[in-house]
């Protein structure tokens, strides 16, 4: 077989154009089974080599480095770039000495470039494989790494996982890690919570909603166990008489569409498991398998096709062992089995299977010990902690209590309800005690005002600023249509509630916190509010308009027009619009009339189209360095026969490069593109 490169284009920040970051890219190129994994066009070798060494925390695979020469800008009228071979040379000497693997150049680059890349490399030895024992999951911070250098040195170290050690010729990072398209979620030092209540077992309302398609429902169901502390998601749709594989895709494709955590798909149907795993983006954490053959023989092959880390059950052809050591035996021979269809240690999580203590006291110590040997071994384990108390009365006292022993048995991850207050108190003690938490920092913040905190979120309370923000379609109409029952004036509801929303969401997709996906669910959430809106106002053409009008403003409060237009185009030589499609949803969700030419679209088309409907902006895109050239044409064509606003962006584009083309204004991304149009209908653009 050929081997598979691949490379992504980040940001500055390192970020892929969804909101994933390096880890989740190079974590979910590496399962799918790449030979090579690395950087390419839209940024310098500056920012490649500042980014690269987050990829070798989290993989072994050769990394490949690709930059451009920097970022282009317009001299004497030619498009150029700002580094030259020299100084590309020294900075990919630093991607080598970092872990770069294969080194090349992409847009400004020459073979001058190549060739002293290759010159100052020569007869120097790649940084060896790096053995990586954890990373800590933190908020807001960049993960904490603990490595060693190369295999000896990794034995030789009191932090580096028994499992290395006890493997010193097989060289490979021993990170755990699921993603969604944010950031990993890492199995480790800080023990994670998987959230439980997308499960039908015992739930009516949930059997409903599933039986109904209500996936709006499925979605609040998961934000409010994400609002309480859950790191990951199960996700569970097996209901006798539904479509499993049908609700099951649906329910994954909803809740990837609003939150970026990772979810854990949890069926036994193989070909729901199949098109589940199809459909997920990022890699994805797979309950599960057990050590009956013919479970390994279907399982296995889907979880190595399609990157996912697997939940092995203790159990067999035989049943559950009723001990310790027979479940370890089912443990071994799991991990062996995957090993043959070439799937790590690492990505193999072991549930002891809790078996409730009313049928034999013998059950939780024998879930501790197998916990406690795993955890000698370096085996991460996972555990649905709540079975423990099944037929038992205060259930709760029971399950917090043996989650608490199980953590300190060095349980990895819990499947529980977030909901629970007890189950989180003795959670976040634990992790205040045994260090995870340093210097008990999320204790504090959680518990300081424990009321507040310890008050649930009810699955049907969601405002209609909330529905927005969080990207509920269903909902938000739901909340508009109830507040216009209790007489509030749709202009009320739209300057209360929508654009607050939208300025929450434009603020949070700036700084970062929010990413594509949950941008645009929220654009279509507010849509859902304007659409609700309109049908209350037919009957009056005046009240109409002053709706329209509203529904056109902007997150500062001004109004646009009815009806104002903007012409939106990929410039001639470009066929790269998902930008431009981006642009063009949040556009229309702020009121305004899009002309959308396309991709590859001639400055004369462009010019056409702004005199026949009078625009007052256009919004010009591309993504390649070899078109922005067309950019500048199409930017004086319109100069020559309109007197039209020009905003430009794009991967290549900057600040600098906009104002030497002749641009009246530039869009790093969508929300600035909103702003400067809302800005320049008030009339506070010149």
């Amino acid at each position: 077989m050929r081997p598979v490169f691949v490379t992504f284009t980040f940001d500055r920040d390192g970020k892929l154009l969804n909101g994933a970051d390096v880890e989740t890219a190079v974590l979910m190129a590496e399962g799918l089974g790449v030979d090579a994994v690395g950087f390419n066009c839209g940024l310098g070798p500056d920012l490649v080599a500042r980014l690269l060494p987050r990829a070798r925390r989290v993989t072994d695979l050769p990394l490949i480095a690709n930059p451009n020469a920097g970022l282009p800008v317009e001299k004497d009228g030619k498009t150029v770039f700002t580094t030259g071979p020299e100084e590309f040379a020294d900075y990919m000497l630093d991607v080598y000495r970092e872990g770069g693997a294969v080194l090349g150049g992409c847009c400004g680059t020459n073979p001058d470039y190549i060739r002293l890349v290759a010159e100052r490399t020569k007869g120097l030895k790649p940084m060896p494989l790096h053995a990586v024992s954890e990373i800590k999951n933190t908020e807001g911070e960049e993960a904490k790494i603990i490595i060693a250098d190369d295999a000896e040195a990794a034995a030789n170290e009191s932090t580096i996982s028994p499992a290395y050690k006890n493997n010193k010729k097989e060289k490979y990072s021993s990170i755990t890690a699921v993603a969604g398209y944010g950031a990993p979620v890492y199995f480790g030092k800080t023990p994670v919570l998987i959230g439980e209540r997308i499960n039908p077992t015992g739930k009516p309302l949930l059997k409903e909603a599933l039986r109904n398609g209500d996936m709006d429902y499925v979605c609040r169901l998961g934000l409010e166990q994400l609002d309480n502390g859950a790191h990951i998601l199960d996700v569970n749709a097996g209901l006798p008489g539904l479509n499993e594989t049908e609700t099951l895709c649906n329910a994954v494709t909803a809740l990837q569409a609003i939150t970026p955590v990772p979810l854990e798909i949890d069926t036994s149907n193989y070909e729901a498991m199949e098109k589940a795993l199809r459909l997920y983006n990022g890699k994805p954490l797979l309950n599960s398998v057990n050590g009956k053959q013919e479970s390994m023989d279907n399982v296995f092959p889907l979880a190595k096709k399609y990157g996912a880390a697997v939940v092995g059950l203790c159990l067999d052809e035989n049943g559950i062992p009723d001990t310790a050591e027979g479940r370890l035996a089912v443990a071994e021979k799991i991990i062996k089995t995957a090993a043959q269809y070439g799937i790590k240690t690492k990505d193999i999580l072991i549930d002891p299977l809790a078996l409730t203590v009313s049928t034999d006291s013998r059950n939780p110590a024998i879930d501790l010990a197998v916990i406690k040997a795993l955890k000698a071994k370096g085996i991460h384990t996972v555990m649905g902690v709540s079975n423990i108390s099944f037929g038992l009365p205060n259930r709760d006292a029971v399950n917090s209590a043996f989650f608490a022993m199980s953590l300190a048995a060095g349980l990895s991850s819990a499947i529980m309800n977030p909901q629970s207050g007890r189950m989180l108190e003795a959670y976040h003690a634990y992790c205040a005690l045994s260090g995870a938490d340093e210097g008990c920092k999320e204790f504090v913040a959680r518990y300081a005002d424990a009321p507040q905190h310890n008050t649930a979120v009810k699955v049907s309370e969601y405002t209609l600023y909330d529905a927005i923000v969080k990207g509920l379609v269903e909902q938000s109409g739901i909340a508009t249509k109830k507040l216009l029952e209790e007489q509030k004036a749709p202009l009320e509801v739209i300057n209360q509630f929508i654009i607050p929303a939208l300025n929450t969401v434009g603020e949070g997709f700036g700084k970062k916190t929010l990413f594509l996906p949950q941008l645009l669910m929220a654009a279509d959430a507010a849509k859902a509010a304007f659409d609700e809106i309109k049908k209350q106002m037919q009957g009056s053409a005046a009240q109409n308009n002053t709706a329209t009008a509203s529904a056109g403003g902007n997150a500062s409060g001004a109004d646009a027009s009815p009806g104002d237009t903007i012409v939106l185009a990929v410039v001639k030589g470009d066929i790269h619009d998902i930008g431009k499609n981006i642009v063009k949803v949040l556009w229309e969700n702020y009121g305004y009339h899009v002309v959308d030419l396309g991709k590859d679209v001639p400055a004369e088309s462009v010019v056409e189209a702004v005199e026949k409907h009078h625009a007052k902006l256009v919004g010009l895109t591309a993504l390649m360095t070899t078109t922005v050239a067309a950019m500048e044409d199409t930017i004086q064509a319109l100069r020559r026969k309109t007197n039209t606003k020009i905003l430009v962006g794009g991967a290549v584009m900057t600040q600098e490069y906009a104002d030497t083309i002749g641009a009246d204004g530039y869009a790093p991304d969508a929300v600035a593109a909103v702003d400067y149009a809302n800005q320049l209908f008030k009339g506070n653009v010149e």
